[in-house]
């Protein structure tokens, strides 16, 4: 089952880019047998902005997806980037950093993406 965290957006209708659907359906149906949570796909500007995100992020054109990984072992984790990997996507882990008072300022996630370049 695939679930969803809140917040995470879908490529409006309408106005879809080329190709968003086609790559979800592919990174989900590969990453199915792990019961993943999606915490980001498609990302309007502002909100890939308070992300941290690139300025020509995946992510804005629903061509990249995270999956959340904190809950997952090593082996896990290796095992969804080549499901990923095996479905003709770019994917890799990306680890948990903090900040020098110890917040965290991106959480563990595995991201997927359409072809390797700007990440994030």
């Amino acid at each position: 089952m695939i679930r969803w965290a809140s917040g995470v957006r879908a490529p409006p209708g309408e106005y879809a880019p080329l190709g968003a659907y086609e790559f979800a359906v592919r990174a989900l149906s590969a990453l199915e047998p792990f019961n993943p949570t999606v915490t980001s796909w498609w990302r309007p500007g502002n909100v890939n902005v308070r992300a941290g995100g690139q300025r020509y992020s995946r992510h804005l054109w629903g061509l990249a997806m995270d999956f959340r990984s904190r809950d997952r072992s090593p082996s896990e984790i290796r095992s969804m980037v080549g499901a990923l990997m095996r479905a003709g996507l770019w994917a890799q882990y990306e680890p948990e950093l903090r900040d020098r008072f110890g917040r965290v300022t991106r959480y563990a996630h595995v991201h997927a993406q359409d072809r390797p370049g700007v990440r994030e």
